[in-house]
């Protein structure tokens, strides 16, 4: 009976060390999934609208998109977004005050803004984080978050709300990357 006993509190501390040392066994990264919708002129995930988005550095970062409104959108994660804001406004602002007509005021926006991506004064924070879904389509982005920071996400289309920009109507969150 002694030897049962001491067999079963053997048995006891042999399975609390193995959970334990399972527990303290560092994990690796982890993938976070995030689905979004996208509306005339919103992310939403659920019933929150423009939602902050956490996630540590490393993860890998899967957001699935679904375009819902009626004009295309864009995902872009900046790492410089008070920036680039800026001058799109100016650029806006310059084609107002050449009274541009309103189609040939949005292509060359749009140029502007192709532009600034090609010569890297648009700094998408995370390659791969960036996406063009039109309307009743969808997509997925996979990034990785390499480096602590808050990030903003926007939407700079002005299909639809020119002379303003999506971002302006409301088309924008953040990400925050911990440690």
């Amino acid at each position: 009976m002694r030897l049962a006993v001491v067999a079963g509190i053997v048995a006891v501390v042999v399975a609390i060390a193995v959970v334990s040392i399972i527990l303290l066994i560092p994990r690796g990264p982890s993938v976070r999934e995030f689905t979004l919708d996208m509306l005339d002129f919103s992310f939403i995930q659920g019933q929150n609208e423009n939602p902050t988005l956490r996630v540590k550095v490393g993860d890998t970062v899967v957001i699935r998109f679904t375009n819902k409104g009626s004009v295309t959108h864009e995902f872009m994660l900046l790492e410089n977004a008070d920036a680039v804001v800026k001058m799109i406004e100016d650029v806006i602002k310059d084609l107002k005050a050449r009274n541009v007509p309103e189609d040939e005021a949005i292509e060359q926006y749009e140029d502007k803004v192709h532009e600034m991506e090609e010569s890297g004064i648009i700094k998408i924070a995370f390659e791969g984080a960036d996406a063009d879904v039109e309307p009743g389509e969808s997509t997925t982005i996979r990034f990785t978050a390499t480096r602590p920071g808050v990030f903003t996400y926007v939407c700079l289309e002005v299909e639809g709300t020119y002379p303003a920009t999506h971002y302006h109507r409301g088309m924008h969150g953040q990400i925050i990357v911990e440690k």
